[in-house]
């Protein structure tokens, strides 16, 4: 064992002890604490004295957990507190000028970042303007009452130079728009909204000046987990990822990013973001296949380089470390950086599939993403009748097994007929109601009266019900995305557009296509459900 490593080992036992006393000489202060508070005679400051204790106490858990939900957090001078590494990259590239996309979780201190641009853009003494863009009054008022309780007139700044204003109002020409410095879009998101989504890329376009878009929930939100049967969602518990080890993940293939640097002139490690997994499989491969010549060096070890508790920290900067390494070889040709490529690829192959063959996977395919949470997905082909033939074949198949549902399930049948049993009776107190208006008489109440009376008791369990609209189980849309008027507001104007009523039809089922030949309002649809997250599958080139 070499001196080094006799240097780690004797600083990881130090490090070990120390902790270890630090954990002895808590127990002791807490052991010594109770026993101070129980010699108190008096009730009542032994009760104030316990309370103040746990008070602090609380505190104290309280910076623990705060530590440990950090992401390697530092001093700088320019934000009153400690700044985790994302925040001082945001800081920097506000600094330089650039435009920034943030997205992170609430309370993780997006609008810390907003305050820092409104705060350098009022140093620099021009008569430059900030312009804040929320999605509501509300939001603009709350920020509005924050920025007054941040900043006086200790800053030497122009007036109005920052404005905040909801995006119907920050489309009409003024002035003031040639000095705008920096654009803040909070809840970015809201892009995706059928009313006001147009006006949000119409700014974001047309924007002079860099950007900061703030958004906590730029993702999808998973489905419920089900397996396409025809009736019934399957009764378990989500499975955590395409590679957790169950029958329906067992017939996807794990690709481990690396493996897709095929041109190593063209590819670039740093675009990559590894996991934990692919940066232990990636140092596995490397550790195998060096030679004499490219050697690993021996702090990539995860055994040397992490320490026993992992953080996201950690982690990061090892990849960092990984990557750096294998950068070196692809610079190389004659390092064994192909051997670990190859070494990463999947064992398995697919074999190449027909048209044909690929429209018979299509149902099995998306049922078993459906079942991994996996959806929502993009399936990309060159050939755009292709992707047309593909979503009209899943929505045939689709189609076919609902109407064999219906034929042969006892509870639609039964409720289908409550419903035509319905319509009936409502379509006759209709031209009852019509006749009693025309002749603008009150008789007495009839058979008529009672049926009316005893529709009114529940209206609405069949007034919006629509036995022709797609059932649930035989539709990939996320229906809690999207009302029923809302689908019928996006979708209603493509009517009028001599559009492929098959295209309409399957995107009520949640899937789409788009291609540069079909009709542009068609391709916004598509991308304002997909982006709603009604619509879960799409076919494109």
């Amino acid at each position: 064992m070499g001196g080094r490593d006799l240097a780690l080992e004797a600083a990881q036992v130090s490090q070990e002890q120390r902790v270890k006393a630090k954990a002895n000489d808590a127990l002791v202060s807490g052991e010594k604490q109770c026993i101070s508070l129980e010699k108190e005679p008096d009730l009542t400051k032994r009760y104030l004295k316990t309370t103040k204790y746990l008070n602090c106490l609380n505190d104290s858990l309280k910076s623990v957990v705060a530590t440990d939900r950090s992401f390697d957090p530092a001093p700088d001078s320019r934000v009153p507190f400690n700044p985790d590494a994302w925040q001082r990259k945001v800081l920097d590239a506000i600094d330089a000028d650039k435009s920034l996309f943030v997205v992170a979780p609430t309370s993780a201190g997006k609008t810390s970042i907003s305050f820092y641009a409104m705060k350098r853009l009022l140093k620099e003494r021009n008569d430059g303007v900030l312009v804040y863009v929320a999605p509501t009054k509300a939001l603009v008022n709350q920020i509005a009452a924050e920025i007054q309780a941040r900043y006086t007139k200790k800053y030497g700044h122009e007036p109005r130079s920052i404005m905040l204003m909801a995006p119907s109002n920050a489309e009409h020409p003024s002035s003031w728009s040639r000095r705008i410095r920096r654009i803040i879009f909070d809840e970015v998101h809201c892009i995706g909204q059928a009313d006001d989504g147009v006006i949000w890329e119409q700014l974001l376009l047309l924007a002079p000046c860099p950007i900061i878009a703030l958004s906590a929930t730029f993702l999808w939100r998973a489905p419920n987990d089900f397996a396409f049967n025809c009736l019934h969602p399957i009764e378990r518990l989500p499975v955590p990822g395409l590679d957790g080890g169950s029958d329906v993940a067992s017939r996807f293939f794990y690709i481990h990013p690396v493996a897709s640097l095929i041109n190593r002139n063209r590819g670039t490690i740093q675009n990559l973001s590894l996991e934990p997994r692919d940066c232990l499989l990636l140092w596995r491969s490397m550790d195998k296949h060096q030679t004499s010549d490219f050697t690993l060096d021996p702090c990539l070890n995860p055994q040397q380089a992490l320490p026993n508790i992992v953080r996201k920290a950690d982690v990061a900067r090892y990849e960092k470390m990984l990557k750096d390494g294998l950068n070196s070889w692809m610079n190389n040709h004659k390092s064994p950086f192909e051997a670990v490529r190859r070494d990463l690829q999947p064992h398995g192959q697919v074999a190449p599939m027909s048209s044909t063959a690929l429209k018979e996977q299509l149902l099995p395919l998306l049922t078993d993403l459906w079942s991994q949470g996996a959806l929502p997905a993009i399936f990309f082909n060159y050939d755009r009748v292709n992707c047309e033939d593909f979503a009209f074949r899943l929505l045939k198949d689709l189609t076919q097994a609902e109407e064999s549902f219906k034929a042969s399930d006892l509870g639609w049948k039964t409720k289908k007929a409550k419903f035509e049993k319905w319509k009936k009776i409502n379509d006759k107190i209709e031209v009852v109601n019509n006749n009693a208006i025309k002749s603008k008489s009150k008789g007495k109440r009839d058979d008529d009266d009672v049926d009316n009376d005893r529709l009114q008791e529940d209206p609405s369990i069949w007034a919006t019900f629509d036995p022709d609209a797609p059932l649930s189980q035989f539709s990939f849309a996320d229906e809690i995305k999207l009302t029923t008027s809302e689908l019928k507001e996006a979708i209603n104007p493509l009517r009028f557009k001599e559009i492929n009523p098959d295209i309409i039809a399957a995107l009520r089922r949640g899937i789409g296509v788009h291609h540069a030949g079909m009709n542009r309002k068609s391709r916004q649809t598509v991308e304002i459900l997909f982006r709603k997250g009604f619509v879960t599958t799409i076919f494109a080139t």
